[in-house]
């Protein structure tokens, strides 16, 4: 896109944007922005198991001292659905076959007959880095309102080290 107002142009993609201001100066081309956690295959990894059509993402970083061993990443994703409901979508990525039954075990323990979140989905992916994907519908119980994970810690609590 370029947007232009007098002497002013501005040229701006998907991540770059380029100005030039002045008497007759051309539209620089656009420069290749520096690398971003959106370049790094770990999240990508985890942005595309959340799907395109979320509106809020929390990401959990790569720093190991702030995850569980065998854990590389995790986000929790919100989408609203065109019938007015939301769900959200936790999204880990592990480093082995053997880490990923131990996060979906962990998140599993949410989702018993009595849990906040019984009735929630927990699936493991394949390959030799899984990603575990538990997903549940939003609600308004205490907890289950879109975004309340940020808040309440209850699932990223089962994926950080104690403190």
């Amino acid at each position: 896109m370029v947007l232009r107002k007098e002497d002013a142009r501005v040229a701006v993609s998907d991540t770059v944007r380029s100005s030039s201001f002045g008497q007759g100066g051309g539209l620089p081309p656009p420069a290749r922005a520096e690398p971003s956690v959106a370049d790094d295959p770990a999240y990508q990894a985890v942005v595309r198991r959340i799907g395109e059509g979320a509106y809020h993402a929390a990401f959990y970083g790569k720093d190991p001292e702030n995850r569980l061993p065998g854990l590389t990443l995790f986000a929790i994703g919100a989408h609203a659905r065109p019938d007015g409901t939301s769900r959200e979508r936790l999204c880990a990525l592990t480093e082995s076959a053997e880490d990923a039954r131990g996060v979906a075990d962990a998140l599993r323990t949410k989702t018993a007959d009595g849990e906040r979140f019984a009735g929630a989905t927990v699936e493991v992916g394949g390959g030799e880095t899984p990603v575990v994907t538990m997903e549940w519908a939003n609600s308004t119980a205490s907890g289950l309102r879109p975004g309340a994970q940020s808040q309440t810690g209850e699932l990223p609590r089962l994926l950080l080290p104690p403190r």
